[in-house]
């Protein structure tokens, strides 16, 4: 490696062995941490204040969701694809005068959309929470909208430079670890069910600040090397299918929770969150193998070496298979007990998480097909895949939940649904583009056709 240029050559791209897997590792324990403190933070609202509050909290983070994919411009994929591509220090150059625009530009439009909300946090409080006394909990969304765009755009940044475990800490466990002290202090002062959204509030400006600084630190050149940022309409070019596509598969769950919410409720929407966080463990090391792997897609595309780029996608995909099957035969077995663990009455959901977990299973088995679209020059093939898949998912989500009154079954179906269709649809995409499908599943056999 080239390291005053930040070049990543073929030695820093190893197959999925002794380097590669410490750091899948890492990245691993690092995600299961941040899932273990989300969890907790979810028993602790059920535990003191019920499963209203915990929809509650569902709903903040629904609105901060949407808000970043508005506000994000796509920003957060773009930004990973330049900089996971960079090669000397002109080309890190110009993505941090790039990286500057887009804070500027992602900050205006959240600043844009947070005022939107305020002035209007009564009247949704009322139509999600049926309670316009509620309303603090769309004020505190409208807040954390800005710092987290910048935290979004800030922390893609630094996955791109290789630097994966500062990464996952400022992406997933940063937040819950600044939030966890706070939120212990406001129980403490009785602070009521609010208390867990003001501690998550105030560690998403605490991160969104050190991201933008150890950011910066990270985009630094040698004296004398002024780089040029891409103009506003090509940048716009870029990322805009990207903001379409990661934005609506990132706020697919969040699309389920904002349907629920209008047919069943806030107390059944939180015993789907806790089904859906339970759920998401065994999907992990597929977590973890794509965040170490994406960068590498976009260097290894650029570069034209398609088959290395073949390789180490399919690789990545069976061996995550290979691991992540235990641990859906773990869940699946101990899911009565971990779900009693929160309330007696949760354990008349086990077939929904089940559901969810087949659902996971079969996310992993395809691969990473988002990455593999939008870093490959694939994004507006991504963003009509995703549109057509989400309209989808809500068309089952309106029958199954709204008309045939499933409840969290016909949710967690409708989720099924909607990653079978946009898997499928993926893989065909990717087959013809780049020649090869990265989908595994076990003890299954078949041709994989190479350009």
């Amino acid at each position: 490696m080239d390291r005053a240029a930040g070049h990543i050559d073929e030695e820093v791209i190893p197959p999925l062995h002794s380097k590669t897997v410490k750091t899948v590792l890492n990245i691993f324990l690092l995600k299961c941490f941040s899932l273990f403190l989300t969890t907790a933070l979810y028993w602790v609202i059920e535990h003191f204040f019920g499963a209203e509050a915990v929809g509650a909290f569902g709903f903040y983070f629904s609105v901060i969701s949407i808000g970043v994919l508005l506000a994000s411009f796509g920003f957060g994929n773009a930004v990973l694809k330049l900089s996971g591509a960079a090669s000397n220090e002109y080309e890190l150059a110009d993505v941090s005068q790039t990286y500057r625009i887009m804070l500027r530009m992602a900050a205006s439009a959240a600043a844009a959309l947070s005022l939107l909300i305020l002035v209007s946090a009564e009247q949704m409080a009322k139509v999600f929470l049926n309670d316009a006394n509620q309303a603090s909990v769309f004020y505190c969304a409208a807040i954390a909208i800005l710092p987290f765009s910048l935290l979004e755009i800030s922390s893609e940044v630094i996955r791109g430079r290789g630097k994966t475990n500062l990464y996952m800490i400022f992406k997933e466990a940063g937040i819950w670890v600044v939030a966890a002290p706070i939120l212990f202090f406001l129980l403490s002062a009785h602070y009521g069910y609010m208390s867990p959204i003001f501690a998550h509030l105030i560690g998403v400006v605490i991160l969104s600040v050190l991201g933008i600084l150890v950011t910066q630190e990270l985009l630094k050149t040698k004296e004398g090397i002024a780089g040029t940022a891409l103009k506003i309409k090509s940048l716009l070019k870029l990322s805009f299918p990207m903001q379409m596509s990661k934005g609506l598969n990132w706020s697919s769950l969040w699309i389920d929770i904002l349907i629920m919410g209008v047919f069943v409720g806030p107390d059944l929407v939180g015993v789907y969150l806790v089904l859906n966080r339970v759920a998401a463990f065994a999907q992990q090391i597929s977590y973890s193998i794509n965040v170490y792997v994406a960068p590498r897609i976009a260097y290894h595309y650029q570069q034209k070496r398609m088959q290395h780029l073949s390789q180490l996608t399919r690789d990545s995909v069976r061996y995550g298979v290979w691991i992540v099957i235990p641990f859906i035969l773990f869940l699946a077995m101990a899911g009565k007990p971990i779900l009693i663990f929160f309330d007696q009455d949760f354990v008349i959901h086990y077939l929904p998480f089940i559901i969810l977990l087949l659902a996971n299973f079969l996310d992993t088995s395809c691969g990473p097909v988002g990455y593999l679209l939008n870093m490959t020059g694939k994004e507006q093939s991504s963003v009509h895949i995703m549109v057509t898949t989400t309209l989808v998912r809500i068309i089952f989500l309106l029958l199954l939940v709204g008309y045939m009154q499933m409840g969290l079954l016909g949710a967690a179906l409708a989720h099924l649904g909607f990653v079978l269709v946009w898997n499928v649809i993926s893989l065909v995409v990717i087959q013809k583009h780049l020649g090869f499908i990265p989908a595994y599943i076990p003890f299954w056999k078949y041709r994989l056709q190479q350009k």
